[in-house]
């Protein structure tokens, strides 16, 4: 069997075995342990693509974006970029294959809200993390931050666990369920909700309410269509929403409780 079709089959294998092992696990067993899937999956990143962008292209499309990213960052974002390609030929990750648009279209994206948006600190969790933008970007660029990621799929958050492992990133929890299943692990905990083109907003408005801090705040990556529905929630006090470069899809939506700053006056 050629190389490539060897290589192809032994991902599908270790998919599927994935998705067995974690078929309906409890939270206690494994989703708090980012280490654990990678540990399992190691042998599948012998073959990572090699990542041919420079340090000078990744400084020179994130800088559009507000940051100005160090040596050690470049190298995760590329090693980030060589997992995605890999895992996104067995499992649907991004529709977007090319390095350069998946800097912009996800890196660039996510981490424009550090230079426009203050307090992105703390805790902050990922709603339906998917391949993990913004959440991870976000972590790469801020690293004292603490992230969550919340993701249903067995198969993306199986990537999401090698991806923290692999460019070892510390105090990232992956946590394979729906965010309403995991609502009593964050009651006032969070600072930060953070979630890109989710849907269901409504209801994740709603589950923010109960997980935020006295200060907490929440971010969207949203469409103009959904932005214009969400801000007439009056729960919430919306800032003006805000264009992100380059992007004809998607701007950046925040906002905080009004009755949290109504407890605090």
């Amino acid at each position: 069997i050629g190389g490539g079709a060897f290589r192809g089959r032994f991902d599908r294998w270790i998919l599927v075995a994935v998705e067995r092992a974690f078929a309906g696990p409890t939270r206690s067993a494994w989703q708090w342990m980012p280490g654990r899937v990678g540990s399992i999956l190691g042998v599948a990143t012998t073959y990572v693509d090699d990542i041919l962008i420079s340090d000078s292209q990744i400084t020179d499309v994130l800088s559009d974006y507000g940051v100005r990213p160090s040596t050690a960052q470049c190298a995760r974002v590329r090693a980030y970029i060589s997992l995605l390609l890999r895992w996104n030929r067995s499992i649907s990750l991004t529709s977007v294959t090319d390095e350069l648009e998946i800097l912009k279209f996800h890196f660039g994206e996510s981490v424009f809200a550090l230079s426009v948006i203050e307090g992105i600190d703390g805790r902050l969790a990922d709603v339906g993390a998917g391949a993990g933008f913004p959440g991870l970007p976000i972590r790469i660029f801020r690293e004292a931050l603490q992230l969550t990621l919340i993701e249903p799929n067995a198969k993306k958050a199986a990537f999401l666990s090698e991806v923290v492992r692999e460019l070892s990133l510390d105090g990232v929890q992956v946590v394979r369920a729906r965010f309403q299943q995991v609502e009593s692990d964050f009651g006032g905990k969070v600072d930060v909700v953070a979630s890109r083109a989710l849907g269901g907003y409504e209801e994740l408005l709603r589950w923010s309410e109960h997980v935020l801090s006295v200060d907490g705040k929440i971010v969207l990556w949203i469409g103009e269509r959904d932005a214009s529905e969400i801000v007439k929630n009056r729960v919430w006090r919306w800032l003006p929403t805000i264009s992100i470069p380059f992007s004809k899809r998607r701007l950046l939506l925040y906002g905080s409780l009004v009755r949290m700053e109504s407890s605090r006056a």
